[in-house]
């Protein structure tokens, strides 16, 4: 009988060992989530970061890419992103966002700014009105090749700043969605 007993017990401690296990492996949709982050950035496009764990979030979402090596990655917090001097001397930068929670197929109203960190000049807010999210796969929206220009000097490669991105859909009522990130500009060439 108590030889049963253990049995029974080994076997239910199993089952949790197994249901917990597997509530870790399913990152997003099981009880525990296992990714952790130090930054929104650390975090997939529909997650933020609360108490250093990455959890799925019912808001609005965003997140920038921008094209490093020949391949378009999302910008990690402190991340790089390329600037290019234009043939008139002037400075931009190309983007691509991708929103959760903005409608898409829709237009939308983009506000974008970087800032200096080790001065504070900052170039905008940029508006950019009539932004266009086309539609991807799992209610994700993307706009591809924002274009940037930088009201900074061309010294601001290798310094680090700060991007703070709203975008705001034409809906009533609106739905918005902000990101603010650390990045580190690093020279993108001439584009």
């Amino acid at each position: 009988m108590t030889d049963k007993k253990y049995r029974w017990a080994g076997l239910c401690l199993g089952c949790a060992f197994i249901t917990l296990g597997g509530c870790m492996m399913t990152g997003g949709g099981g009880m525990m989530p296992t990714e952790t982050c130090d930054a929104e950035a650390d975090c997939a496009l529909g997650e933020s970061c609360t108490d250093g764990v990455c959890v799925a979030t019912s808001d609005a979402d965003l997140q920038y890419l921008v094209l490093l090596n020949g391949q378009t990655a999302a910008v990690a917090d402190g991340g790089d992103i390329p600037v290019f001097r234009g043939v008139q001397g002037g400075i931009h930068t190309l983007l691509t966002l991708r929103a959760v929670g903005i409608p898409t197929m829709a237009v939308t109203d983009s506000v974008i700014e970087f800032t200096l960190a080790s001065t504070g000049a900052a170039a905008g807010p940029i508006a950019v009105p009539n932004l266009f999210f086309s539609d991807l796969d799992g209610g994700v929206g993307e706009a591809v090749d924002v274009f940037v220009t930088l009201d900074l000097s061309a010294d601001i490669v290798g310094q680090d700043g700060l991007v703070t991105i709203t975008v705001t859909s034409q809906d009533d009522p609106p739905v918005t969605a902000t990101l603010v990130q650390r990045i580190r500009f690093i020279d993108g060439g001439v584009g």
